[in-house]
């Protein structure tokens, strides 16, 4: 199948993080809401024209700050980096429909694990492989040193 580009990558994320239950057991941190906010704002409106808001209105100061940080950053760009934070915490998230339709549209770094506890648990496959073992600093005839 043909891959995915990065709207229709972006769109499948926006739609994970739109779906999350308000008080589901997965709760992204503020943070990671406002980069979320950030990334979409620039993705789908451009560079932030706004005007700041007052210091008092410190919500929306915050998402103000957040979108006007992204600067010139291109649509596609901003797409991409939503959908890369979304890769960061799929793994911890509910698995819905949402979910698998986001991860089918990745290039393949997914594959379902079976697992014990939790049905259908995730692991990432796009760790770099090391050949071999790793490299050890110096010969480790002590093993002794914790550092």
């Amino acid at each position: 199948n043909m891959a995915a580009s990065p709207k229709d990558k972006f769109e499948a994320a926006v739609k994970v993080i739109r779906g999350l239950p308000k008080n589901g057991s997965f709760q992204p941190s503020h943070e990671l809401m406002l980069k979320f906010y950030s990334y979409f704002k620039q993705a789908t409106e451009g560079p932030c024209r706004s005007l700041k808001p007052s210091f008092w209105d410190l919500v929306n100061r915050r998402k103000w700050e957040a979108w006007s940080n992204l600067g010139n950053m291109q649509s596609e760009e901003a797409m991409l980096m939503y959908v890369d934070e979304l890769k960061k915490i799929v793994e911890t998230m509910p698995q819905n429909e949402a979910v698998t339709e986001f991860l089918q549209k990745l290039d393949n770094f997914y594959e379902m694990v079976e697992d014990s506890e939790n049905h259908n648990t995730l692991k990432i496959n796009d760790k770099p492989r090391l050949n071999g073992s790793v490299c050890s600093n110096g010969n480790s005839e002590s093993d002794d040193d914790d550092d």
